[in-house]
């Protein structure tokens, strides 16, 4: 009878690990690191975004580099997803900070997005990203 007895409480545990990690949003499945191309003032830069867990939200970081070799560092923060495979965030870098929507293929694995400023707050500037594997 005991030996029943675990063996139905391990297939309890189980399938509540199993429930639990089903339940993950999909935005969990985001942090890594993305390469791609960020729209600049003067046209696309090289670039590289990060995304990490920050408790029950995203954050992150980028990188990019201008045409004349100044490289901006910035971050994002106040991450939501308002949608599937949709997240939004706040960017901050040395230029300011804004808005940036950032729209997931069904893999997750690339990204397209657009940024805004608020100085032309109807104007999106594009901001890409895919995968980087084997990092």
């Amino acid at each position: 009878m005991a030996v029943k007895t675990a063996a139905l409480l391990v297939t309890l545990v189980a399938a509540g690990v199993a429930r639990a990690e089903e339940a993950k949003p999909w935005w969990a499945l985001v942090p890594d690191s993305y390469d791609g191309a960020i729209f600049s003032g003067r046209g696309y830069a090289q670039g590289a975004t990060e995304f990490h867990r920050d408790g029950a939200a995203l954050a992150g970081s980028y990188a990019f580099v201008e045409p004349d070799g100044t490289q901006i560092d910035g971050t994002l923060d106040r991450c939501v997803a308002p949608a599937p495979n949709n997240l939004a965030c706040r960017w901050t870098d040395r230029y300011g900070s804004g808005s940036v929507a950032f729209v997931f293929d069904e893999t997750l694995l690339s990204f397209t997005g657009l940024w805004f400023s608020p100085k032309v707050p109807k104007q999106g500037m594009p901001w890409t990203g895919q995968r980087r594997i084997g990092s």
